[in-house]
């Protein structure tokens, strides 16, 4: 009987591979095969194998250079340190890992046909993770945790609490005078949070509610409004008056910021979850994909500016899920839920353009802008919006300059927001990097090569920025952090724990900090000194400020660790900079500078992470 596939047969008899003299075996002839046709056939899959041979010779013979044999432990073999003496029994569970401060050497390698990584890598083993018990027995600030979630957005009973017009009319307040500059897709000089759709504006009360000074009001009413936006949401097609998939998504946002970072403890599963909906439903609806800049009635100055309103709300909505996607990759190693490639939207146009008050400053400073953009080309390739300029550069040709062999400054100035989306895909980059590296045992020098030059070629842009505003703030301090992680690779990431709240992931910085030894030399000191000091004196100078947005807290706390760490190490001198004598006293400085944030659920996750380190 003949077969309907014949292919699949003489596929499996297909002539097999010698790995030692890279020969084939005969292919036979037509005449062989005795089905006319068949030597065609033959002659495809003997330039496959053909092909196969070739693949597997440039795998045993990659493009890319390996690192020189006496640079590729050049702060000694792994298990060695240059600081206190380890204890020779160590397990390999508990060998310090090796920080990547050799990228910052001066060993410029070119592209040949010798190896594509380096050879394998001694990387420790990630530790046990049964030892860490993540037991709290502080309840959240919105009360008992619920139970274990199941398939339903709706966890708790809503409390039958009805809220005045003064109570709204405050809450709404205290969120656009302390949040709302924060939020980059709400367009304040025309936002009317009076006649905003009712999901919206419970998930503005929830916020806005946290700055209350009553804390007991604060919280009954934040999880009042929080539960409520949530159960009108909990359709996958909520309805709702005035109800837009944009609406919704924003609602979801302003939601699980609440749960994560506000109520924290058991409402963060909920947060997350809320999170994955909002991206859910940006793909279903269509999200990802840029909206119209400019109307088609290019006569009516009023239209125009609506139009650019509508686009630029859009765009900047979808930039702030990929901004709290890359957040809770970075503070609680949860999974991305986005990919970079979705985000096709043109670079956040120009504060200034953003924040104009009236149709007509707007008009004259997009005129600026089109006058400055005529000047003389910076030479770079990258157009970042500038004070008078709009981003009309995508957001992937943005990466891919900066990524560039050849990274520059842009001559015009960089908006402190733009400048954070290219950091937040190097954060992630470097996270799924290391995250490789550890598991493979292999080290890509190539792409931490290109991370670390894209790093430094974007300093002047975030350290150049004017200290005002929090988005130039969350900027540098999550470039300073990425700068070292680069360095120390993150130790919840590279140990795989998957944090489930803001409370969990202090618990585990804590007890990592102590359960592993890092290898600090002088020139890894030297590397990281600049941004240790950078966070303590931050943390130093800053007086209380309720509009401190809670990574920036964490992310100071966690550079704290790694100034203790180096302080324990025999390396004092950064801590010392700020005042601090020594390893003794700085737990009394780590107090008192937190102490002014610990009227936030993250000040006191840390207040109370201070107490398992000073038991130690």
């Amino acid at each position: 009987m003949t077969k309907k596939h014949p292919e699949l047969r003489e596929r499996s008899d297909s002539p097999r591979i010698s790995t030692n003299n890279n020969s084939t075996d005969s292919i036979p002839s037509d005449k062989d095969n005795g089905t006319k046709g068949n030597g065609n056939r033959n002659v495809v899959l003997a330039d496959r194998d053909r092909s196969r041979i070739s693949r597997s010779q440039s795998l045993a013979h990659p493009r890319y250079p390996s690192w020189p044999r006496e640079a590729s432990y050049p702060f000694g073999e792994p298990g060695t340190t240059t600081g206190p003496s380890l204890s020779e029994t160590q397990s390999s569970s508990d060998r310090p890992y090796v920080p990547l401060s050799h990228l910052q050497q001066d060993h410029h390698l070119q592209a040949t046909d010798d190896n594509a990584y380096d050879s394998l890598v001694e990387l420790p083993t990630p530790v046990s993770t049964q030892s860490l018990r993540f037991d709290f027995s502080e309840p959240s600030v919105t009360g008992p945790s619920p139970p274990v979630p199941v398939w339903t957005m709706h966890s708790q009973h809503i409390p039958q609490i009805t809220l005045t017009s003064a109570q709204i009319s405050l809450g709404l307040h205290l969120f656009l005078a302390h949040l709302a500059p924060s939020i980059p897709f709400i367009h304040i000089p025309t936002f009317d949070a009076s006649s905003a759709p009712e999901p919206l504006q419970l998930s503005m009360l929830s916020l806005g509610f946290q700055f209350l000074e009553d804390v007991n009001q604060a919280q009954t009413l934040s999880s009042h409004c929080y539960e409520r936006g949530k159960q009108i949401l909990r359709e996958d097609e909520p309805e709702y008056s005035g109800a837009t998939p944009l609406i919704t998504v924003q609602s979801l946002l302003l939601l699980h910021f609440y749960a994560v970072f506000y109520a924290c403890g058991g409402q963060t599963k909920w947060g997350l979850q809320l999170c994955g909906k909002s991206v859910a439903i940006a793909r279903r609806e269509g999200l990802m994909d840029p909206l119209p800049s400019r109307s088609a009635v290019t006569s009516d100055l009023n239209a125009l500016w609506t139009q650019f309103i509508k686009s630029e709300t859009h765009k900047r909505t979808l930039f702030f899920v990929y901004q709290f996607d890359a957040a809770y990759y970075l503070i609680l190693s949860e999974p991305r839920r986005l990919s970079h490639l979705e985000m096709k939207h043109d670079m956040p146009c120009a504060e200034g353009l953003w924040t104009a008050p009236d149709v007509s400053t707007w008009a004259h400073r997009s005129i600026i802008g089109t006058i400055d953009q005529s000047g003389p080309s910076s030479g770079s390739g990258v157009t970042f919006a500038g004070p008078g300029q709009e981003g009309g550069q995508r957001y992937i040709h943005v990466v891919r300059s900066w990524m560039s062999p050849s990274a520059q400054v842009p001559s015009v100035p960089v908006s402190p927001y733009s400048a954070l989306l290219v950091v937040l895909f190097c954060s992630t980059s470097m996270r799924e990097v290391s995250g490789w590296s550890t598991m493979t045992g292999k080290i890509c020098f190539e792409r931490f090569e290109a991370l670390n030059a894209s790093l430094q070629a974007i300093e002047p842009v975030v350290c150049g920025q004017a200290p005002s505003g929090n988005f130039a703030i969350e900027t540098e301090v999550t470039w300073r952090m990425t700068m070292i992680e680069l360095l120390l690779w993150n130790p919840s990431h590279t140990n795989g724990l998957v944090e489930q709240s803001l409370d969990a992931a202090m618990a585990a910085a804590i007890t990592l900090s102590t359960a592993q030894s890092i290898i600090f030399t002088p020139q890894v000191s030297d590397l990281l000194s600049p941004h240790l000091l950078y966070f303590l004196t931050f943390l130093e100078r800053t007086a209380v400020n309720p509009t401190e947005l809670p990574w920036v807290t964490i992310y100071a706390f966690k550079a704290v660790l790694v100034a203790w760490q180096l302080a324990r190490a025999g390396s004092p001198e950064v801590i010392q900079t700020v005042g601090i004598g020594g390893v003794d006293q700085m737990g009394d400085w780590v107090r008192r500078v937190f102490k002014k944030r610990e009227a936030w659920r993250v000040g006191k996750l840390v207040m109370k992470s201070l107490e398992e380190l000073e038991s130690i």
